[in-house]
């Protein structure tokens, strides 16, 4: 009897499966059907996927360059301060996108020395184009820090610890050593961070607006053109490439997973 309620329950699971499977299937088939592609040269489009690959890239940038020694200060530090940073750090992953933006324009919007250095040199960041690549970097960075992390934490210090024996510099031994053990959480952690970049929307609305040409993204102007009575294919069309990006992502992190790890 308990074998039956175990194996119904296994099968049961598939209706989740589905949940989340079918809607993606219904929503490729319809774009493929009625996506029309002459609207590729619609304004919207090209300036929301311009927009969008270059904050996206540029965030992706930073975080790669401040958040892989913020994830080896956290992993490595024994400071209990440093230590409590790492749950911090993780909240934008776990609050509502909308009260990252909200955080964020009471934090630019205040006389503070950040803020104030930015209006010194005459950079006003809400609802500008600075808005949406720190938007994206708050909600998407947290990403790349705890993968890195899981994968400091899986990596053996002996390794480290017989390349310093050796005679090997800390600057050697993090580029030859380090670096390339832990190259898969890099790869993984920084596409699972670019793709909550590409895919921002609650902080980016609020933080930067939702100005065409200016502050725009993919999914900003899909939500546009969905409440335009005209605007529905158009909408369709940038889901359609949407799509396709996010499935390069998934192939990508498929292929490490499976054949570098």
């Amino acid at each position: 009897m308990t074998d039956k309620i175990i194996a119904f329950w296994l099968y049961a699971s598939l209706i989740l499966g589905g949940l989340i499977i079918l809607p993606l299937i219904t929503l490729i088939i319809y774009s493929g059907a009625n996506a029309q592609f002459d609207n590729i040269n619609n304004q919207i489009i090209i300036e929301s996927l311009r927009l969008t690959l270059t904050t996206s890239i540029i965030s992706l940038f930073i975080t790669l360059l401040l958040g892989t020694p913020l994830a080896f200060l956290l992993s490595s530090s024994k400071n209990k301060f440093l230590k409590s940073l790492t749950s911090l750090i993780q909240f934008p992953i776990f609050i509502p996108p909308t009260v990252a933006g909200i955080s964020l324009i009471l934090f630019f919007n205040n006389s503070n020395f950040i803020s104030d250095f930015f209006v010194t040199i005459g950079i006003n960041i809400p609802f500008s184009v600075f808005a949406v690549i720190i938007a994206q970097v708050f909600v998407s960075s947290p990403f790349y820090i705890r993968t890195l992390q899981v994968g400091i934490a899986n990596f053996q210090q002996s390794y480290t610890e017989s390349a310093l024996m050796l005679g090997a510099s800390s600057f050697k031994n993090v580029v030859f050593v380090l670096i390339p053990n832990l190259r898969n959480s890099i790869i993984v952690g920084a596409l699972l961070s670019w793709s909550r970049s590409v895919g921002e929307l609650g902080a980016t609305l609020i933080f930067a607006g939702n100005i065409i040409g200016v502050t725009q993204t993919m999914p900003l102007a899909i939500l546009s053109s969905f409440e335009d009575a005209n605007g529905f294919n158009i909408a369709v069309t940038i889901a359609l490439i949407s799509i396709l990006i996010s499935g390069i992502i998934v192939v990508c992190i498929s292929y490490i997973n499976e054949t570098l790890s």
